[in-house]
């Protein structure tokens, strides 16, 4: 039972990564890190790798990366 709450913690917290980054929800913020595979290659990424995520839009990618700046 404790592995299943890590699990979901560990999953939670992908999720929210992003969260608070306007036009950025939770799915949109786990899409973008399982794109990655981690925040520290979504944070070096250009607008142009961000924006090449499957339903990503120019705007929205332009958000994420000015997030990391």
């Amino acid at each position: 039972l404790n592995e299943l709450v890590d699990i979901k913690r560990v999953q939670e917290t992908k999720s929210l990564g992003l969260v608070g980054v306007k036009g950025i929800n939770k799915k949109t913020s786990h899409l973008v890190h399982t794109h990655f595979g981690s925040w520290r290659a979504c944070a070096n990424a250009s607008v142009e790798e961000i924006t090449a995520i499957s339903g990503m839009g120019p705007i929205r990618a332009r958000a994420i990366w000015e997030y990391w700046r």
